[in-house]
């Protein structure tokens, strides 16, 4: 189990932190170099989330073709160049490109450690270990934050230093992660597995086009409409993932409360954290961040958690719930680029806040996971 854990939040951290989320983070210097709008951001935004949605659909494929192992070294060999050419780009379109790499290894990297801990984990462990794994998304923004304070104005170098990092994680792959059993996963029918998966599908979708706008434009909105310094905004990125460790919490909460109960309480929570921005005072963008990293990190490892308990297809289940949370947010950052353009960024935040409720009228399975 060990083995298997810190290399893996470190390969969570590496494609989720630093290859997808970081993206809003340097967004405001990105857009200023290179000229890019609100609305051509949330484009490019959205274009990573595709590219994120084809990750997660050949997922399957690549691990019945290399095997565990392997797929997650491609994962983190793709974050690592799509994060080099970010670094590198000279215009937009080469941006593009470089999110869009980056993008296939966040589809990847979930179904790949999900099948990883459903083969070599006993089966009263994988809960607790899958919803850690997913945590590791904190610690990377947590780490990202720090980056952006030290290499202030340079975003350029603060990609190159997290293709860096990436090296070392492949080196940690390479010598930590087991080969498993070779048992490659069993092809499976997405749309019987679909019909599996209940409300996980639509309860996914709503989580990702309500956090879209936070996730993008976050960043943006500190700056352009508060004031505030790219050195102070970055303490409230560090504060989103600290906080975000909480989601590892996912699995004692279910145990405990009930999925539903849980559910429910992510939902509200990450609705209230969007709803806050627009009130724009330092303590409240403080307690926004934090309970927007909390609540979002723990929905997603319920998403985990109630889709391998829907399916045998633990990967398979987790492809579809990530594919449906991708789709939202890819949704979701297209259409807060043009609204911010038409209405401001408050109006803006309002909307997605009420989308995010929206998700309290799902009800999830009563039984706990755990059963």
């Amino acid at each position: 189990m060990k083995s298997i854990l810190l290399p893996g939040m470190a390969l969570v951290a590496l494609c989720y932190a630093f290859a997808r989320f970081a993206f809003g983070l340097f967004l405001p210097e990105i857009s200023e170099e290179l000229g890019i709008g609100s609305a051509a951001a949330g484009l490019m935004q959205a274009l990573s989330y595709a590219a994120y949605a084809s990750g997660l659909l050949s997922a399957s494929f690549a691990l019945r073709i290399a095997g565990t192992k392997r797929t997650l070294l491609l994962t983190a060999l793709l974050a690592v160049a799509g994060l080099t050419g970010i670094a590198l780009s000279p215009g937009p379109y080469w941006l593009a490109a470089g999110l869009f790499v980056a993008g296939v290894s966040t589809g990847w990297v979930s179904p790949a450690l999900g099948h990883l801990v459903g083969e070599s984990v006993e089966e009263a462990r994988r809960d607790g270990l899958n919803a850690r794994l997913n945590s590791g998304t904190s610690l990377g923004i947590a780490v990202s934050g720090p980056a952006a304070l030290l290499l202030a104005g340079h975003w350029r170098g603060a990609y190159g230093l997290f293709a860096l990092i990436g090296l070392l994680v492949i080196a940690a792959l390479a010598k930590r992660v087991p080969y498993g059993s070779g048992r490659a996963p069993a092809r499976t029918e997405l749309v019987q597995e679909a019909r599996r998966s209940g409300l996980l599908l639509p309860a996914s979708l709503l989580t990702g086009a309500g956090s879209a706008v936070y996730w993008t434009y976050f960043m943006s909105h500190l700056q352009s409409e508060q004031g505030v310094s790219a050195q102070t905004s970055s303490l409230y990125w560090i504060a989103i993932g600290v906080a975000g460790l909480a989601g590892g919490l996912g699995g004692q909460a279910v145990r405990r409360f009930g999925l539903r109960r849980a559910y429910a309480a992510g939902v509200l929570l990450l609705s209230l954290s969007i709803a806050a921005v627009p009130l724009a005072s330092p303590w409240i963008n403080l307690l926004s961040a934090a309970s927007f990293g909390a609540a979002y990190m723990f929905l997603t490892g319920l998403f985990i958690l109630w889709g391998t308990g829907a399916s045998k297809a633990a990967a398979a289940q987790i492809s579809l719930s990530f594919l449906a949370l991708g789709v939202g947010q890819a949704a979701g950052s297209w259409t807060a680029g043009g609204l911010i353009e038409a209405v401001g960024y408050d109006q803006t935040f309002l909307i997605f806040a009420a989308v995010s409720l929206a998700g309290l009228a799902i009800k999830p399975p009563v039984r706990n996971i755990s059963q």
